[in-house]
């Protein structure tokens, strides 16, 4: 595992704790002892200790952190709570309106554009569903998804998924 924010790498094996069957969750959840593993060395990163259990982040015995994927969402859970999502915009592909109800187009290839003609823009994730888009200016709109059906944007424009609303692109 690479932590984006700081840089510090390690190892995790296997955990058979979550799942059904052994097999399946040999590759749904990971544990890790950084004592055990001789690790220990990036439990000085604090990015590291936030995705650590509370009760393991004192224990001085050994040092242990897990994480599972959850198999309903595709996220990965951590042993503080904390939740990580891959960052795929295939998440948010598909039709939206804004409050206007003007028809926007989210493509499989990074880019949005409005259905009148306006567009297209490129965009990325840059952080838990949170993505920014490159406006015609050079600047950036960022956006949060907001569950899978809404997205609220920096400047507070809300966009709402268009399958609640029955709209379609052609």
């Amino acid at each position: 595992v690479k932590i984006g924010k700081s840089g510090s790498s390690f190892t995790m094996k296997p955990n058979g704790g979550k799942g059904k069957s052994k097999k399946a969750s040999n590759v749904m959840a990971l544990k890790i002892d950084f004592i055990e593993s001789k690790q220990e060395s990036v439990l000085d990163d604090l990015n590291v200790e936030a995705l650590m259990c509370e009760e393991n982040i004192s224990n001085t015995k050994e040092m242990v952190m897990e994480c599972y994927l959850d198999p309903k969402t595709g996220d990965l859970i951590w042993g503080s709570g904390e939740v990580w999502f891959k960052k795929e915009w295939s998440v948010l592909v598909g039709a939206w309106a804004d409050p206007e109800n003007n028809l926007i187009e989210i493509r499989p290839d990074n880019a949005l554009r409005y259905i009148d003609g306006y567009g297209p823009f490129n965009g990325e994730f840059i952080g838990f569903q949170k993505f920014h888009v490159k406006m015609p200016n050079g600047k950036y709109m960022v956006g949060n998804l907001m569950g899978i059906k809404e997205i609220k944007w920096n400047n507070g424009e809300k966009w709402t998924r268009c399958s609640d609303k029955g709209c379609s692109i052609m």
